[in-house]
């Protein structure tokens, strides 16, 4: 069972997502509550495994300095790496680079639709990274050239120890294609693709795929 926390302005919007949420047999809603102290205090004890968080709310990502008091569960004060999707206007897009770099997993439009929030509740979850196609170029953009040279050196070298079926399989992440799409178009399964993309990660030395695809591109620019 995923456990699920949300985070929004609108407690009535925050209530609803939940109820979608809890709706799903293997989700669960820890709580839908409408500010990061909110958050804290619903995980005193225990954190949840995702929490989708109104891009307003989330500070790292969001605010030059405001994560470390402004009540945001830090990443890593109780886990590895805290699991998060982001909900955002279309207005709101160009903070979707640096809530990659802060370690957002996951974007959704405010307007999408529920079947892509569970989605990217889901491949986040499971250590994947879920952002809208046609967003992805424009934020590739920036975190390759205006990153700080993050991809320079041994870039190459990573990308080399990787399989050719690998390659094939991040080839297909570049495009910004679905782990459900990668296993129909190389035609294997989707636990197959999901095993392949574990494993360029741990090569390549990336936390997510859009890590993997801003070094690849990087690699090539």
């Amino acid at each position: 069972m995923i456990e699920v926390a949300v985070v929004d302005a609108s407690l009535a919007f925050a209530e609803a997502v939940g109820t979608a949420i809890a709706a799903e047999p293997d989700l669960s809603v820890r709580c839908a509550v409408t500010s990061t102290y909110e958050l804290r205090r619903c995980e005193a004890l225990t954190p949840s495994d995702v929490v989708v968080c109104d891009v307003r709310l989330f500070e790292p990502a969001t605010r030059s300095g405001g994560g470390r008091r402004g009540g945001w569960p830090r990443p890593g004060a109780d886990r590895a790496d805290r699991v998060v999707v982001l909900l955002a206007d279309r207005s709101e897009s160009g903070l979707l680079a640096p809530a990659l770099r802060a370690g957002v997993r996951g974007w959704v439009p405010r307007e999408g639709s529920t079947g892509e929030l569970l989605g990217a509740v889901r491949e986040a979850n499971a250590g994947g990274t879920c952002v809208p196609p046609r967003l992805l170029t424009a934020a590739l953009a920036e975190l390759t050239h205006g990153g700080g040279g993050r991809v320079a050196g041994g870039a190459q070298n990573r990308l080399d120890r990787l399989t050719p079926r690998e390659r094939e399989v991040l080839a297909c992440l570049v495009e910004g294609l679905g782990r459900a799409e990668i296993a129909a178009r190389l035609h294997l399964s989707p636990n197959t693709v999901r095993t392949h993309v574990q494993s360029i990660l741990t090569k390549l030395g990336v936390s997510s795929s859009v890590g993997a695809v801003s070094l690849a591109t990087g690699a090539d620019g």
